[in-house]
């Protein structure tokens, strides 16, 4: 994670206060990560949270708890300026006053003995008939001709078999290894839903520090 993310990661979860100020995160974050690196790591986070919990006056658990509640980062927009040539739709003219090409053009049908021949040019995979006459061509409904073959065609899901044993999920996971990472037990939380309001993806990874030993970066099946 980088600087940026975790100061917005502070604000969002409302930890930002009178005791803990935006200038007191870059500075925890400067403090906890590697001089060379700009980023930082899972367990280096943790150790920033605990920085928060000192600097607050509080728990290290109440702010663990702070940034559990969060659903991911809170994105915020501009709105556009007003412009009345846009906006008001009676300032329109020509086909966009009758409601638009799309409105125009809906019953509309093209003589293609009218139009030149690029059907060999054609990249949209548009099925035309050689054009050998000048009898009328009518080009409608090409596409949904072609989406209704494939709505009759019946969609297969393919569904794997239950596992033998929990062990045999871990191994499966786990690609045959003894251990497994954080990233590979959050989405074995996912995919099995485990994951929900209760149990979140930030608990899955908390519970993994928890679980794993210290200078460990993986878990074993026990």
């Amino acid at each position: 994670m980088e600087g940026k993310s975790f100061a917005k990661l502070a604000k969002d979860c409302s930890l930002l206060d009178k005791k803990l100020t935006a200038t007191d995160v870059d500075l925890i974050f400067a403090k906890v990560k590697d001089k060379a690196e700009r980023r930082i790591t899972y367990k280096q986070f943790l150790a920033g949270l605990a920085l928060f919990a000192e600097k607050k006056g509080v728990s290290s658990d109440s702010v663990i708890a702070s940034v559990a509640k969060s659903k991911g980062p809170k994105l915020t927009g501009t709105k556009a300026e007003a412009n009345k040539f846009h906006d008001d739709k009676s300032l329109y003219t020509g086909v966009y006053a009758q409601g638009g090409p799309s409105t125009v053009d809906k019953d509309r049908v093209v003589d293609i003995s009218q139009t030149l021949d690029r059907s060999g040019a054609d990249v949209r995979g548009v099925k035309h008939e050689a054009v050998g006459s000048k009898d009328d061509h009518k080009v409608a409904g090409v596409f949904e001709e072609e989406k209704k073959e494939k709505a009759k065609k019946p969609k297969i899901v393919e569904k794997s078999a239950p596992a033998d044993s929990i062990e045999a999920v871990f191994s499966t996971f786990s690609h045959g290894e003894k251990e497994i990472d954080g990233k590979t037990f959050a989405k074995f939380a996912k995919d099995c839903g485990v994951i929900n309001k209760a149990c979140t993806a930030t608990d899955i990874d908390l519970i993994f520090a928890k679980v794993k030993d210290k200078a460990a970066r993986k878990i074993t099946f026990s």
